[in-house]
Formats: structure tokens, sequence, C-alpha cells
């Protein structure tokens, strides 16, 4: 952390900046809109902690999570730093609102992006943090409640495709964007282990378990943490399919093989070269033309009868089927 000093070497608190690291303790003591987030009741169905506890267990959560504990440590940094910050908008007048349906409960509708503008002003202010850096962070902090809402899409269909790609499309479009050498995939996962910290954060070790609201806020989590490590195993195929959606395959999607995802992608259609036999006969054949020429090597190389056969499963009449014949002989 580096500072100012005054005339007698005491350092300036206002000119005092913090690293990537610095504890969720310091930002509380040194940052009046962490300090706002301490013992703010959160009044949600979805959490029985306090907005700074939450916040506290979401930090505990992303240290232990294996992915995280592999990356490089000032990425790492970052990261659990974005989980620290991830929910100051929750604080902010313009990241709540009274519950349309209980006077007596909140909801935080656009409070990520509230976040993410915070951030960008108060992390040039209190962090030595290059604009990249401050870049990512916001944007991770940003980007939690998007991820949510594409795990609920997953859990309703495991197998998107068509136009059911148009929602990941949106999301991988916006994880692109974030600042980093970071292979597409793994950006990815970041996300998700942040918000795989955030879902499991919304009781604690001192949480009453037999509370039934706890008990319900840890049936979700579970049910969306599952879903979210299902998602997770399904992205190589899923960025495959959607790099196929933009080149042209509209009907690109994922299917469920055994227990892997898979993106199947299309055959190339293989230009019909029309045999000379076949030219031939165009006005006998009319709109049967390609649809012959396409078996027209495997009918020189069966008997008569079977090529009759797969002539009639192909629509021709008893005319066009003769005709056809004829040229075999």
């Amino acid at each position: 952390m580096s500072e100012k000093m005054m005339g007698g070497g005491t350092p300036t608190p206002e000119d005092k900046k913090f690293g990537a690291d610095a504890s969720y303790e310091q930002l509380e003591a040194a940052i009046p809109e962490v300090a706002a987030m301490k013992g703010l009741d959160q009044r949600s169905d979805y959490h029985s902690l306090t907005l700074d506890d939450h916040t506290k267990k979401l930090v505990s959560n992303l240290e232990s999570d294996e992915f995280v504990a592999g990356l490089p440590e000032k990425k790492r940094n970052l990261l659990i730093l974005a989980g620290k910050t991830h929910d100051l908008g929750k604080a902010s007048p313009e990241g709540q609102q009274v519950h349309p349906k209980d006077a007596e409960k909140r909801q935080y509708v656009g409070h990520e992006g509230e976040s993410e503008r915070m951030l960008r002003e108060l992390l040039p202010k209190h962090f030595e943090l290059s604009l990249e850096e401050i870049d990512f962070v916001a944007k991770m902090a940003g980007l939690h409640v998007a991820a949510l809402n594409l795990v609920n899409n997953f859990e309703k269909e495991k197998e998107p495709k068509g136009k059911g790609l148009k929602s990941y499309d949106k999301f991988v479009a916006l994880a692109e964007g974030i600042p980093g050498d970071d292979e597409l995939i793994e950006k990815m996962r970041m996300i998700f282990a942040l918000n795989r910290a955030d879902k499991g954060a919304g009781y604690d070790e001192d949480s009453d378990m037999e509370d039934p609201k706890v008990q319900e806020i840890k049936k979700k989590a579970d049910k969306q943490i599952a879903t979210l490590n299902e998602l997770e195993k399904a992205l190589p195929a899923l960025l495959g399919a959607i790099q196929g959606r933009r080149g042209g395959d509209q009907a690109a999607g994922i299917v469920l093989k055994g227990d892997e995802y898979v993106y199947e992608k299309p055959e190339a259609k293989k230009k019909v070269e029309v045999p000379v036999e076949l030219r031939k006969l165009g006005r006998v054949l009319q709109d049967k033309t390609m649809a012959v020429a396409g078996v027209y090597a495997e009918l020189q190389e069966i008997e008569k009868a079977e090529a009759d056969d797969k002539l009639k499963s192909l629509g021709l009449t008893d005319e066009q089927r003769v005709a056809v014949l004829k040229t075999l002989e």
C-alpha cells in the first residue's frame, strides 16, 4: 500500500491506496461505501445474513474454490476483490427497492449495474490498479446477476439449440469484453466461480440450520450450484455451438451424450454431380433429378429389383423408374 507523507512523517489517510489483496476489514475501515454494507439486513428470501456477513462468506467460498486457487496470484486477488465489492450497489438507494408484494421486504433489481458504476469511481480512488485491472474487477462484479439468469435458463433446458442459444450468445459477448489474455472459457469459469461462491453465501456456519428460512435458502442454493456445475461442464460444447451459430449454423445446439455435452457440427453438403445419363432424362425426371443423382452410384452397384425399390422410396412414378433403370443396363 503506497501512501503520501505529511511534514512530520505521518501518513495522510485519504492518500492511502490498497493493493488487490486488501482484506475486507481494511476496505470496510477505509471506504464509506463498503462500511455502508455493515449490518445491512437484506430482508430477502434468498439471504439470512446481513450484507457484510454474506460478502465475507462469499469471499471465504471463493478462497476455498479449487479453480480459483489455481489462478495466478494477481488474477486470483482481482477476482476475490470483485467478490468483496460485487454487492456494493445493494447499499445504494439506486440499487434497492421495496418489494412490490411485501413492504417489509426488499428487492435489488439492477444492483449489479450500480455496483459496477460505483467500482469505476471507487477503485481509482482507493486502489493501486491499472485501468485494465479496474475494468476487470468492475465487469466481473457487474456480471454476477446475468450469470445467474443463464443458470436459470439452463435449468429449464439443458440442451439449448437454435434461438435458445441467443441468451447464451449475448452473455458470451459480455464475457469476451472482460480484459486480459485469458482464454474465453477461463473467463467464463471465473464468472461461474464468483456466482458459485455467491449462491453458497446465503447462510454461514453460525446460521440456525433448523430455521425453515435457512433450510429453504440452502435448498435453493444447492439446486442452483448443481445446475451451475452442470453448465460449466457443458461450456466447451456450448462455446462451440455459439461459434457455429455466429458462423451461420442457425440450428446449432448442444446434446448430452452419455455424460458429455457435444456440439455436432452440421455436415457440409456435398455438391451432387448429375450423370450424363440422367441429364438426358431431365424432362422425365423433372424435380426428382437431383434425388436420383444422389444415389445413382449406389444404383449401379445393386440388383435391378433392389434399385427399383430404392427409386420407389424416392417417390418416382412408374415411368420415371423404368427410364432410370434402362440407363443402368
